[in-house]
């Protein structure tokens, strides 16, 4: 196993990060089993939060007298709802209480999605504050943030220096953050690569997608692409069972293989989708913004790109639904909203019909509606 730095924190940790948000309601006996065979494995971040249902209290059960010394247990407080110093001292004591462990190792503010949200928990006596005190009080080593803000908003929370990590979805198809990931070289925080396999839609490819691939296994090649980027610090996988859990493993956990195969690998990937969508790709610029009816266009468009280059029906379909009943966890609204005003087409530098795109998306993918992963992700 390859362990990194964990941007300044003095820590170092497997570049395979353990995700609890696939273990609430498993058995017990089950998630111990899963979790011996990570630390056999020499996983030495974990990554949980209180809305994961109980995985806080499944972790706690499962690693109860085993010597967890140089594992890195990360969770978090909800930046919706822990408003100010005291609410996080709650949330931490609770987290501490169900996981029975003496520290919070990385406490992550969670969900810092807007510049409106960092202002929250930067203000006197907010949540940083109560994070800064229980620092001081050894309840807690670190603090950094997860986020799913625009990009430009991201770093903005970044410039300002306060954490030490910074936690975002990445993935071969989805390099948004490729921002994110530089930045935190510049500025030494460390950079927490989450849904590496996309919510298990690039463990599972289409037909299309797997084609592309060329004979590379799907997980291994997802993986791989991810460790081999600079700055990369872990991939948290989120595994629900032994089987996931070793496939992850024999992807990242002895030879990472060349860094230039994958990323040009993944560069022919995207390159292929935009062959595949002509005159209808969308490279993710984001000058159509902003669209005076709330209209996330950069990630319709997205959806758009692998709907049609990839068919990933399902996993479109169930991101369409999530669309406008999540606030600020997946912005905007469902395409059907168009005004057909005309405003954003003039901006796009590669004149995309995007009204005409928007109409199709909306026949194809509407199904109806949903609301957020989790009670607080």
């Amino acid at each position: 196993m390859e362990y990194r730095p964990l941007g300044a924190t003095g820590n170092r940790v497997s570049v395979l990060g353990f995700g609890g948000m696939r273990i609430p309601d498993k058995p017990p006996d089950e998630v111990a089993a899963l979790l011996a065979r990570a630390l056999e494995m020499g996983v030495t971040y974990i990554d949980t939060a209180p809305g994961y249902g109980n995985s806080e209290e499944l972790i706690g059960k499962a690693l109860a007298g085993r010597d967890v010394t140089g594992v890195v247990f990360s969770t978090k407080t909800h930046v919706g709802s822990d408003k100010d110093a005291d609410a996080v001292r709650r949330r931490a004591e609770q987290s501490l209480q169900r996981m029975g462990i003496p520290r919070i190792d990385m406490l992550q503010m969670w969900g810092v999605n807007t510049w409106e949200m960092a202002e929250q928990v930067l203000a006197k006596d907010g949540p940083l504050a109560g994070a800064r005190k229980l620092q001081d009080e050894g309840l807690v080593g670190h603090v950094g943030f997860t986020t799913h803000a625009l990009p430009e908003d991201a770093l903005r929370i970044m410039e300002t220096r306060e954490f030490v990590s910074v936690t975002g979805r990445y993935l071969y198809l989805d390099s948004v953050y490729d921002g994110l990931r530089l930045k935190a070289v510049e500025l030494g925080m460390a950079f927490v690569a989450m849904t590496p396999l996309g919510q298990g839609w690039l463990a599972r490819p289409s037909t299309a997608l797997q084609e592309a691939l060329e004979g590379e296994a799907a997980v291994r090649f997802a993986l791989q692409w991810i460790v081999s980027q600079p700055g990369l610090t872990t991939a948290i996988v989120g595994v629900s069972n032994l089987a996931e859990l070793e496939e992850a493993y024999d992807a990242i956990g002895g030879d990472l293989g060349d860094p230039q195969f994958y990323a040009a690998k993944g560069e022919r990937i995207v390159e292929r989708m935009a062959e595949a969508l002509g005159a209808d790709y969308c490279t993710g610029c984001r000058k159509c913004l902003p669209c005076p009816v709330d209209i996330n266009i950069p990630e319709l468009l997205r959806l758009n790109n692998l709907l049609r280059a990839y068919g990933l029906v399902a996993w479109c379909k169930d991101r369409y639904k999530f669309m406008g009943n999540a606030g600020t966890w997946y912005p905007g609204v469902k395409a059907d909203r168009c005004t057909e005003c005309g405003d954003c087409e003039p901006r796009c530098p590669e004149r995309l019909a995007i009204i005409r795109l928007l109409r199709a998306l909306h026949e194809d993918l509407f199904e109806g509606e949903r609301g957020r992963l989790s009670s607080e992700d």
